[in-house]
């Protein structure tokens, strides 16, 4: 029985590192993606018209250009940052030494990568990523009451101070306040969403089927002030499978979600006698960032893109299969730890 234990934990601790190793590649990719990509042309493009004109008139802003890279659109780039990040934090806060050190910069690099994406979504997933771990650790230590309301409290101020630092939404809120319109890509956010409420409505209980969205929304553009012309996607997550799978989806998804994430929450919550067991760093990952990831899926579908796909099955499949042979006192989760470092 021990030896089925240890082999289980080492096969989580090897799929723990190896999304490490991906996120790291991830995050070294995309930042030199948009060095090289983005800032130094547009740089040289600045730099090539103040020479023309023979003054600083334009003036270049770094992180007024999103990053895009790899996938191709800075909602990609923020999604896939988001639900690496618990990952990578759960490596750092797991490892000591050099190694922690290492992790701790990867787990940077990646918040980084991150900000440069100037996603609005994923301050939605950071605030939820960290309203969870604060969650967990009260859950943990038996925080509740006052001091748990004064640290949820403090994540939404973090999260509004985020924001204020982030160019992309001073920006836009400046805008709005200003011209009190929305820019070019609300209107058309706000018109998809009205086009998959309106997709649903036609058909509640099983929706117009899966992945039939790219062909039944065109028919729906044309009653609509604002959207794209053509669309894969309607830009959110709960919309989208209301459109495509109707309310029998809608309830089977939350279910599912529901009982998933409750048996992950009880897993990290289970308690032996009077002495609380040390938390499952990686199933602590995979909750965290299960519940940041579908925060932020609500201003975005990306579903159709293998990746998240498959990043959101590996953490619901953690969470899935906790147990209690998952968690272990210190001494015994640091054995297996070396013995696969080794």
């Amino acid at each position: 029985m021990n030896e089925d234990r240890t082999g289980f934990r080492l096969r989580q601790i090897r799929l723990q590192q190896t999304i490490g190793v991906f996120g790291v590649a991830f995050a070294m990719v995309s930042l030199t993606g948009w060095i090289g990509g983005t800032l130094l042309p547009q740089w040289s493009h600045t730099a090539a018209l103040n020479d023309l004109v023979g003054s600083d008139s334009f003036v270049f802003r770094p992180f007024s250009f999103r990053n895009e890279f790899p996938l191709g659109h800075a909602n990609y780039t923020a999604g896939l940052a988001l639900i690496l990040l618990p990952w990578l934090a759960g490596l750092a806060i797991h490892h000591r030494g050099r190694r922690r050190s290492m992790w701790i910069s990867a787990t940077l690099l990646t918040a980084i990568v991150l900000f440069t994406a100037g996603s609005r979504g994923a301050l939605l997933g950071i605030a939820a990523m960290a309203a969870t771990a604060l969650l967990v650790r009260g859950i943990r230590h038996g925080i509740k009451g006052p001091r748990l309301a004064i640290g949820l409290a403090a994540v939404v101020m973090a999260t509004g101070f985020l924001a204020l630092a982030t160019p992309r939404v001073r920006t836009l809120a400046t805008e709005l306040m200003t011209s009190r319109t929305l820019n070019t890509g609300d209107i058309q956010r706000w018109s998809m969403a009205e086009a998959g409420l309106r997709m649903g409505w036609d058909a509640p209980l099983l929706g117009q089927g899966p992945g039939l969205t790219p062909l039944t929304y065109p028919e729906y553009r044309s009653t609509l002030g604002g959207g794209v012309d053509t669309a894969l996607q309607l830009h959110s997550t709960p919309i989208q499978i209301w459109a495509d799978l109707g309310l029998a989806g809608c309830l089977a998804c939350l279910l599912l979600l529901g009982l998933i994430l409750s048996h992950g929450f009880r897993a990290l919550g289970r308690r032996v006698g009077d002495r609380s067991l040390s938390p499952n760093p990686i199933l602590a990952s995979a909750v965290v960032s299960t519940v940041g990831y579908l925060a932020f899926s609500v201003t975005d579908y990306q579903l159709d893109i293998p990746i998240f796909a498959g990043l959101l099955a590996i953490n619901l499949g953690v969470i899935l299969v906790a147990r209690s042979g998952d968690q272990t006192d210190s001494a015994s989760t640091r054995r297996p730890e070396s013995a696969a470092s080794g």
